[in-house]
């Protein structure tokens, strides 16, 4: 490794640099380098400096992915569910709510949705797959009326699980769902 004497300056001397056969620095408040032991004033640090021969060839621009970032399966990539929460809920229903369930990766796997049908006050949970679409996977959904029995379709699902559907006139309620391992269950809310 080399070692330069660089000297801490507001302004470079070009001429002090060329003399001593250095090239003088681009504008800017940079310190120019000097020779080994010269003087040029100013308080002096020593640097290391990296000759080419001694440059690692492994370092570069290239972003080496964190140990804790977890990359996600190829196979598990997100896809379209062909089935909307609309249809499965059926004609009237309008989604008021929805929460992505996502890996660790970041891949979506699942999407629980909330729907309401104006014309009788029912409500409607639906989990859509979201991945591995060509077999079938774990997946649940549930809708809880405050005050009642928690209603659940679980199983193993191609598409979707539900849909689950109750009434609750002026009164809360809990749903949620699941796909795989990843869950999400709401606190009591929607409540009219």
């Amino acid at each position: 490794m080399l070692w330069a004497v660089t000297s801490r300056t507001d302004k470079p001397d070009a001429a002090a640099a060329s003399t001593a056969g250095l090239q003088a620095p681009p504008s800017g408040n940079v310190a120019p380098p000097t020779r080994k032991g010269g003087k040029t004033g100013g308080q002096k640090t020593v640097e290391p400096v990296k000759t080419t021969e001694e440059t690692d060839p492994d370092e570069g621009d290239t972003a080496l992915p964190d140990e804790d970032e977890v990359t996600p399966d190829p196979e598990e990539t997100e896809e379209t569910n062909k089935y909307k929460a609309t249809q499965v809920c059926g004609d009237g229903y309008e989604e008021l709510d929805a929460q992505a369930l996502k890996s660790p990766a970041g891949v979506v796997k699942g999407r629980i949705f909330f729907l309401y049908r104006d014309s009788d006050g029912s409500n409607c949970v639906v989990t859509l797959r979201t991945t591995g679409l060509a077999k079938k996977g774990a997946a649940s959904s549930f809708l809880e009326v405050q005050g009642q029995e928690r209603k659940t379709d679980a199983g193993n699902f191609q598409y979707y699980a539900g849909p689950v559907k109750a009434t609750a006139p002026d009164t809360c309620v809990k749903w949620g769902g699941s796909v795989g391992e990843l869950t999400f269950e709401s606190d009591f809310e929607h409540c009219g």
